[in-house]
């Protein structure tokens, strides 16, 4: 898990001609397959396991997916050129994200 996938943390380079990216910054990355360390990280990027860990609402650990969630954030960032509509991960945030990607009305 690379734990810390932001749009600083991702580079694009140039090799004839062919555009690539590339993944940078692994020092919060971890080889172990699930993690409870709610300290790793970069807040508007963080999966909602990530955050309930932090605010004490569970102690399950997280896996790999918390990565898939993160590059969906930056995603949506590159797309729609905007931050996050939330300041901390909620349903409702969660449900006013997934609606302006739909195109639907907030």
């Amino acid at each position: 898990m690379h734990r810390d996938i932001k749009p600083g943390n991702i580079i694009l380079t140039s090799r004839n001609g062919q555009l690539n990216t590339r993944l940078i910054d692994f020092g919060t990355a971890t080889g172990d397959k699930t993690s409870t360390n709610h300290n790793a990280g970069t807040i508007p990027y963080l999966a909602p396991e990530i955050i309930a860990l932090k605010q004490g609402r569970s102690s399950m650990p997280y896996n790999k997916s918390v990565d898939i969630w993160a590059i969906g954030i930056v995603a949506y960032q590159a797309v729609f050129g905007k931050d996050v509509p939330w300041n901390h991960v909620t349903l409702e945030g969660h449900a006013k994200l997934l609606k302006e990607l739909k195109g639907l009305p907030s």
